[in-house]
């Protein structure tokens, strides 16, 4: 006997034991998952919500989070003395404002300059409401003064310190001889012919950078504040976008908080459709409660699992609430697979007892595969270092788990008193006893309320008729399906399918400057303006000899090979600790390589660093701080992102640095602040492939195991694989970017698939029929009518998320269609038909004749259907 025979056996009979449980003590079975859902429930006491942006979509073991580590423990900011180039987090504490002219031209005149500077002053002289706190107060420092923004200080006061047709790009001289770098402060700058002179530009950025909350929340509350006043601006000159470090949390708590209808709404719509797919026109024959049964076992199953994380105090983030409609979904394809079951057990030979014995016994293996599976893969998938990722599937496993021991409990219990319901002869709604329709005379009572079975009359039971759709897929979408020549179709059809989802697939790509343009409204990241100089990538060298020759040389040729990367601004804009020392130390003794380690160290600390040309490289250099002084670290700002305007083109910025450091003689680290971002997009990338892999790899085993034949195995792993890569690569034509949602979102979709796949190809494995063609229409008449019902709810309740403006949400939809298309697809056309070729049976081949004795029970006719409403 083999493995798969022998679980089936087993599975078999602790689902007939289960079932003679239930039929005697139904009651227990539908109260005890309600009373462990209620107790688990005080979870949600301690429930704490993830709202931090950084947390939720950095990954933990990322390279560049390492960077960034490495950065701050050598040189930690310092808010006393602070350089905003020299910054290592995203987003600072404080606010940054970018403006434009209203009328969209240049921002470069008298009267936005003016207008910038009074709006300026307004900022800086806010004070906290009910707070002795003001931004002189919060703000960072260098040489105890705010630091301000350098467009600001050029024209400090008025705008008469420099004329305006003197000023230059990227760095200017104000009148008083001081220089200021305004390469990161423009967007869209022209220059005149042949000069530096700037004729115009179109955006001017402010930054405000405040210290972190150290003692109170001042600064938070500062930024609330601030929020608010530029939220009530108003200019006929200029027009203000703004952004601070709450901005991402906040729009993403918006979002959920305006989207929370929409979402209400389509969770409504299922539940309705799934009634509504249930119903018959006989009204005792419906089975509305069945679908609601399994509606609710699921949601206790989603509070359940909820309730045990939160006991765990893991934080819940947004990402859960796809677990929700996860959960729903496959819980209602399952529901739907024993719906099928229950039907085939005819109630006139059977008791309520071995009906429910035989569903079981016939849907047990099916649904034990699907929700083993997708736990397994969701469980994996809860160690992912993306957080938005990793809750989400600790939830939607555990989610699973719960729905499987509902299912089989709770479900199973309700499916006995609609049972006994039925044999009763009560309505569907009401439980009201009604009349079997043969014996009624009133139309409107037919209608209404009169159905069921008289159980005196033997000649005719209405449990031989089939809904409205198991009967079209019986009668006629099974034979078209097992014709010749839509074999041929089917398989030009799926060819041409995969080929452009594996088109789609390897040209994976986003234009995603920032994770938060898909969580913030704000016109911040709808702006078209580029800034051309952007922040300086830094490159760290660990305890090298500087004052030995060969070192310097050393140390020199890799900044050279840096500088000279086609994204790096040059040499010019390099700020270079050991090149300005080297200069000091030149002119005070005619050589920077003829020194002596402590002589150089000496007056590196005690004459350079205390310089006002040597002051700023304080922030650039980290001395052992016990024994011995020696440089442990160092570091070189090299002003990178010239030409850099796409996600592209910042990858490629990210490689080439770290390509070069690997290429050093010493130990060389590269760091810079938009590292962490450029980086989510390629691991969320390569998270949600090797997701797939591993759900490919647990499906096979799994299957190895759990089916009869491993040829099916085979096919069950592949048709998961196909319908994500359909998913995925199809979004990609229907103008979707691959953001951190839309792969949240094709992630939590894998579930779907393994269930489309598995359902339809163990139906086939275990057909006891004669050939290949005719195994394929035994599993598509066991399986077609549940996997149509759950497209259709799936589907249709989806249709209203397009209430939302929400470009998530609209993306959410777009997933969900495609997966419901391209599972629907797969289930009654790929997969059956693939089968058929080279699935196990092949060695028989019948010639498929559309015969009623073969396809159809010469009893069922047109006339003896009950449709459905849906």
């Amino acid at each position: 006997m083999d493995v798969a025979t022998h679980i089936r056996r087993e599975l078999n009979k602790c689902s007939h034991n289960l079932s003679i449980s239930i039929s005697r003590r139904p009651l227990s079975y539908l109260l005890i998952p309600v009373v462990v859902t209620c107790c688990l429930s005080f979870g949600f006491c301690f429930v704490t919500i993830d709202k931090d942006v950084s947390d939720l979509f950095t990954p933990l073991y990322s390279k560049a989070v390492y960077e960034q580590y490495h950065t701050e423990m050598y040189f930690p900011t310092d808010y006393s003395s602070y350089s905003n180039n020299r910054r290592t987090k995203v987003a600072e504490k404080g606010c940054t404002i970018r403006i434009t002219s209203s009328s969209g031209g240049n921002v470069i005149s008298d009267d936005v300059l003016t207008e910038i500077l009074q709006l300026d002053n307004s900022i800086r002289r806010y004070v906290l409401e009910g707070e002795p706190f003001g931004f002189t107060n919060l703000c960072a420092k260098w040489n105890d003064t705010c630091v301000l923004n350098p467009i600001v200080d050029v024209f400090y006061g008025n705008s008469t310190c420099i004329s305006l047709n003197d000023l230059t790009y990227p760095s200017t001289v104000r009148s008083d001889g001081v220089t200021f770098f305004l390469g990161d402060s423009l967007g869209d700058v022209i220059t005149r012919n042949q000069t530096r002179n700037i004729q115009s530009a179109s955006l001017i950025i402010l930054t405000y950078v405040l210290k972190p909350d150290t003692y109170g929340m001042f600064s938070s509350k500062w930024e609330k504040e601030i929020t608010t006043l530029l939220h009530n601006y108003e200019s006929e000159i200029i027009s203000v976008a703004y952004y601070t470090s709450q901005t991402p949390s906040e729009q993403m708590s918006s979002a959920l908080e305006d989207n929370l209808p929409v979402i209400i709404v389509s969770f409504i719509a299922m539940v309705v459709l799934a009634s509504m797919s249930c119903m018959m026109a006989d009204c005792v024959l419906s089975k509305p409660m069945v679908a609601l049964s399994g509606t609710i076992s699921a949601v206790l199953a989603f509070i359940s699992a909820c309730g045990l994380v939160c006991f765990f105090q893991v934080d819940l983030n947004v990402g859960v609430i796809g677990v929700v409609f996860l959960t729903l979904g496959i819980g209602l394809d399952n529901t739907f697979v024993l719906l099928y079951s229950w039907r085939e057990a005819n109630p006139m030979m059977m008791s309520i007892e071995n009906r429910l014995i035989q569903c079981y016994s016939d849907a047990i293996m099916s649904i034990s595969i699907t929700h083993l599976a997708n736990i397994i893969i969701y469980m994996i998938g809860a160690i992912s270092p993306f957080m938005c990722i990793r809750v989400p599937c600790l939830c939607a496993g555990l989610s699973l788990v719960f729905t499987y021991a509902y299912q089989l409990t709770f479900f199973g219990a309700c499916l006995f008193y609609i049972g006994r319901r039925e044999m009763e002869n009560r309505h569907c709604f009401t439980c009201v006893k009604v009349d079997p329709e043969s014996e009624s005379s009133n139309v409107i009572y037919k209608c209404l309320c009169a159905g069921g079975v008289n159980y005196n009359n033997e000649e005719l039971t209405i449990y031989q008729l089939k809904p409205l759709i198991s009967w079209f897929i019986k009668t006629y979408l099974g034979p078209f399906v097992m014709h010749r020549f839509s074999k041929f179709l089917i398989i030009v059809v799926l060819v041409l399918y995969e080929g452009f989802a594996i088109y789609g697939c390897t040209t994976i790509s986003s234009v995603q400057e920032d994770i938060n343009a898909e969580i913030t409204t704000s016109k911040l990241f709808q702006s078209n303006n580029l800034v051309e100089y952007g922040p300086s990538v830094y490159v760290m060298m660990e305890d090298l000899e500087y004052w030995e020759k060969d070192t310097q040389s050393t140390v020199e040729k890799m900044t050279q090979s840096f500088e000279s990367n086609e994204y790096i601004c040059g040499p010019e804009f390099t700020l270079s600790w050991y090149k300005e020392y080297c200069t000091f130390l030149t002119n005070s003794y005619g050589s920077c390589t003829n020194v002596t380690k402590d002589i150089y160290i000496e007056k590196l600390q005690n004459d350079f660093l205390k310089s006002s040309a040597g002051k700023q490289f304080k922030l650039d250099l980290a001395f052992s701080k016990s024994g011995d002084v020696r440089i442990i670290n160092s570091r070189v700002l090299i002003l990178a992102t010239c030409n850099a305007y796409t996600h592209s083109d910042k990858v490629k910025i990210l490689q080439d640095m770290r390509d070069i450091a690997k290429t050093a003689n010493s130990e060389v680290v590269v760091f810079s602040s938009f590292f962490i971002v450029t980086e989510q997009h390629e691991d969320i990338v390569s998270q949600t492939l090797e997701l797939f892999l591993i759900a490919a790899v647990c499906m096979f085993v799994l299957t190895l195991l759990l089916v009869p034949n491993p040829v099916c195995s085979v096919w069950i792993t592949l048709g998961v694989f196909s319908i994500e890569a359909g998913v995925e690569g199809y979004l990609l034509f229907w103008g979707v970017e691959l953001d951190i949602f839309t792969m949240m979102a094709v992630i939590l979709s894998i579930g779907f698939s393994v269930n489309f796949s598995t359902h339809v190809t163990y139906a086939y494995a275990t057909s006891d029929a004669e050939s290949s063609n005719l195994r394929a229409l035994s599993a598509l008449n066991t399986i077609g009518m549940p996997v149509v019902q759950t497209t259709l709810v799936i589907s249709g309740s989806a249709v209203f998320l397009l209430l939302s403006s929400s470009s998530i949400i609209i993306n959410a939809f777009r997933t969900i269609i495609l997966l419901m298309l391209f599972g629907l697809f797969h289930a009654l056309f790929a997969l059956p038909v693939l089968l058929t070729i080279f699935g196990p049976g092949t060695n028989k081949i019948v010639e498929l004749q559309r015969d009623k004795q073969v396809f159809v029970n010469k009893s069922t006719t047109m006339e003896e259907v009950s449709p459905l409403v849906c």
